[in-house]
């Protein structure tokens, strides 16, 4: 997990990539930030691919589809902030993932 400026947990690729060995010298480059996300992305797969399995399959629209209408997810509300999804996504990490 990487550790912000102000001590707090963060998710930010500039600081998350160089903490995980990635010599991230071009922050918001966007080839720098593509291969550090790639660098990010292989890292959980290669860590914890349990977390990378059960996620593989919703890179398919028609699979989130069919996850939404099977009910495997719950809406926790009619409508989601985009802060707030970041919100839960962060804190979700934060506490299961371990790189």
């Amino acid at each position: 997990m990487g550790i912000s400026a102000k001590g707090k947990p963060t998710l930010r690729l500039d600081t998350l990539a160089p903490e995980n060995g990635f010599a991230h010298e071009n922050a918001h480059d966007a080839l720098a930030d593509v291969e550090a996300t790639i660098y990010m992305a292989r890292l959980i797969r290669d860590r914890a691919p349990a977390v990378w399995n059960s996620l593989m399959p919703l890179v398919d629209k028609g699979e989130v589809t069919a996850q939404l209408t099977m009910g495997a997810f719950i809406p926790v509300a009619s409508q989601i902030t985009d802060r707030m999804a970041a919100f839960v996504a962060r804190t979700y990490a934060i506490s299961h993932l371990r790189l």
